[in-house]
């Protein structure tokens, strides 16, 4: 494969991604969300973020360092922690980018195999995934709605 071609290939998505994160936020109207937002909502959604992306990121700690057991002496939490911080930024960009961030990032502190460390990510993200699948199904579930039945699929 020509180095142009491998240099598209990589690049692509990563443009593509950006392209579409960029024309979301051209669309979205800032001085209307401004003027929706008031002092008590701010007030309230602000702690619950901090909360929420507080606990959220000491599960994913905790979960790379029970993952990583045999070296939890050489990763502790902290530096788990500082570590996922440092990815997120690529993975809101696409996801690949900030799953391949973290691997090498933990390889490097943890002083394990780069192919150790993916499958520590990839448990990590296909447990994520089964998760948001099954709140998805129990939303979909428990919800209801005015839509007709669709009878005739079942023949």
């Amino acid at each position: 494969m020509s180095p142009a071609r491998r240099l598209i290939q990589r690049l692509l998505p990563v443009a593509v991604s950006t392209g579409a994160l960029a024309a979301l936020l051209l669309n979205v109207d800032f001085s209307a969300l401004v003027e929706a937002l008031s002092w008590e909502v701010a007030l309230l959604l602000a702690p619950a973020l901090l909360v929420y992306g507080a606990v959220t990121l000491l599960l994913e700690a905790l979960s790379i360092t029970r993952l990583l057991g045999h070296t939890a002496g050489k990763l502790p939490a902290w530096t788990a922690a500082r570590i996922k911080c440092a990815s997120y930024l690529l993975g809101i960009v696409h996801y690949a980018l900030g799953v391949g961030a973290l691997s090498v990032l933990l390889q490097r502190r943890a002083g394990i195999r780069l192919a150790e460390s993916a499958s520590v990510v990839l448990l990590i993200s296909t447990v994520d995934l089964l998760v948001v699948l099954l709140l998805a199904a129990a939303g979909a579930a428990a919800g209801e709605t005015d839509a007709p039945d669709l009878e005739w699929l079942r023949g």
